[in-house]
């Protein structure tokens, strides 16, 4: 099954950074409705747009009136010289979606990209 993803290459644009924010907060909120959570990578060494992504998450929870939580990979851990960024909605513990997250989580940051891991 295909994903939407970002991929954060480039330096932060010294720009408006609010609203640089506030369009990744609305492509998180999109993704969270699309698909259940919000997949990106991030170069390694740009802590900021990490921090970035956690933001976004946090201000696409409150439009969707939901918490959000964000994973990180280890740098080059599925994709070389990158940090994979996952954004999920909290989950209650009583909704039966919530019991297929884990293992969604370990896929997409465990999962090997090109395939060759894949069963």
């Amino acid at each position: 099954m295909g994903h939407d993803v970002d991929t954060h290459e480039g330096p932060a644009l010294p720009g408006d950074r609010i609203s640089e924010r506030e369009c990744l907060a609305g492509r998180v909120a999109d993704q969270l409705r699309r698909q259940g959570f919000y997949l990106t990578h991030v170069v390694s060494g740009r802590c900021q747009t990490v921090i970035d992504v956690q933001w976004a998450a946090l201000l696409a929870g409150r439009v969707l009136g939901r918490r959000t939580r964000t994973y990180a990979s280890a740098a080059g851990k599925r994709v070389p010289d990158q940090i994979t960024v996952v954004v999920t909605l909290v989950q209650d513990a009583a909704s039966p979606r919530s019991e297929g997250v884990p293992a969604m989580l370990a896929e997409l940051l465990d999962a090997d990209d090109t395939g060759a891991g894949a069963a």
